[in-house]
C-alpha cells in the first residue's frame, strides 16, 4: 500500500512535471493529477488496538482508479508499517451507515455494496467467514468506521490478529 502510493506520487510528480502541448500529453497529465489525489489526508486521527495495544494516527482516503475501490487508511504515529486500511467497492458504500459484511482481504475485490475488506501491518488481511464487527455511522458530521474483533491472519492463516477501533473520515 505504501510503497503504491510512493510509485503512483512519485510518476504523477514527474508526469505533471514534463510541457504538455498535445492532448496526449494533457490526458497524461489528467491521470497523473487523479492518481495524486487519490491519497488525501483528512486531517482527523483514527484510533484502533491489537493483541492489548493501541495505536493512533493520521487517516488518509484513496480511491484506486482501476477499479473505484475507496479506501480509509489509519496510519500509526509509531510506525509506516503499522497501519488500517479498510477498503469498500466504493466511496457511497463507504459512506453509507450500515452494518458490513467481512471479506477476504487485499487478493479479492468487493463486489458488493455492504462488503468490507481490512488490511493491518501490511501482512493479516480479513478472511471470509470470519469473526467481528464493522459498522459505518455518522458521529459529529463525520463518517465513522467502527470494528469490533474481527479476526485477520496472514496469507497462510497461520498466524492470527484481532482487531478494534473507530476511524472518522
Amino acid at each position: 500500500m505504501i510503497k503504491r502510493v510512493f510509485i503512483i506520487v512519485g510518476a504523477a510528480m514527474f508526469l505533471m512535471s514534463c510541457e504538455t502541448s498535445s492532448s496526449h500529453d494533457d490526458n497524461t497529465n489528467q491521470i497523473a493529477k487523479e492518481a495524486m489525489e487519490s491519497d488525501k489526508s483528512t486531517n482527523l486521527t483514527g484510533t484502533f488496538s491489537e493483541g492489548g495495544k493501541s495505536y493512533s494516527g493520521a487517516v488518509s482516503t484513496q480511491v484506486f482508479p482501476a477499479t473505484k475501490e475507496y479506501s480509509v487508511v489509519c496510519q500509526s504515529d509509531e510506525g509506516k508499517t503499522t497501519l488500517m486500511q479498510i477498503t469498500f467497492k466504493d466511496e457511497a458504500s463507504a459512506r453509507t451507515e450500515q452494518t458490513l459484511t467481512i471479506v477476504k482481504g487485499s487478493i479479492m475485490h468487493a463486489s458488493a455494496a455492504n462488503e468490507v475488506k481490512l488490511d493491518f501491518d501490511l501482512k493479516y488481511q480479513s478472511k471470509d467467514d470470519k469473526p467481528g464487527t464493522v459498522k459505518i455511522i455518522k458521529e459529529n458530521g463525520k463518517t465513522v468506521i467502527e470494528f469490533k474483533d474481527v479476526e485477520l491472519s496472514d496469507a497462510d492463516e497461520k498466524e492470527k490478529k484481532v482487531v478494534s477501533g473507530k476511524i472518522p473520515f
